[in-house]
């Protein structure tokens, strides 16, 4: 009988850890997906480029409220991105781990080729692997909400 009421929380426990990991793939595949949905191609200059970024979030839980404050580490960014506000709608909860706050690094890559104008200036598929390289490991104090390779084809197709 003991031994079952054990069985049974262990299974409990397992459960609910993976529950909470699911939980944090889907808001970091949300927050991705957002960030990817609310890019303005046309905000971004028409020169083949590598641009690096990360969008920092704070979250605290005040009174049972989550208060969000989020930045790009380079305000020049804040220009490329529309509609970051639906941020402050997700749950961080599954992050939190019943902790009151939370801070969290999402880094964002922008790669622009085949543009009108300097096309061939850098070797992007390099460039795209030396960036993620060398800002992999940026992420200080912050936990990572991942990363994100957008690649905007700036050719006018007939």
């Amino acid at each position: 009988m003991f031994g079952k009421l054990i069985c049974s929380l262990l299974l409990s426990l397992c459960f609910l850890s993976a529950n909470a990991q699911q939980n944090a793939a889907k808001l970091r595949s949300a927050v991705g997906q957002l960030i990817s949905k609310n890019l303005q191609n046309d905000k971004i200059k028409d020169s083949t480029a590598v641009y690096a970024t990360a969008l920092l979030v704070d979250v605290d839980i005040v009174k049972g409220k989550q208060l969000l404050k989020y930045e790009f580490n380079n305000y020049e960014f804040q220009r490329f991105f529309s509609g970051l506000s639906a941020l402050e709608k997700l749950d961080y909860s599954s992050l939190l781990k019943k902790q009151k706050s939370g801070k969290f690094i999402y880094q964002i890559y922008i790669t622009v080729t085949n543009s009108t104008y300097n096309p061939a200036v850098i070797d992007i598929e390099t460039a795209e692997q030396a960036v993620v390289k060398l800002l992999a490991q940026a992420t200080g104090e912050r936990e990572s909400l991942g990363s994100l390779m957008i690649k905007l084809d700036k050719k006018v197709y007939h």
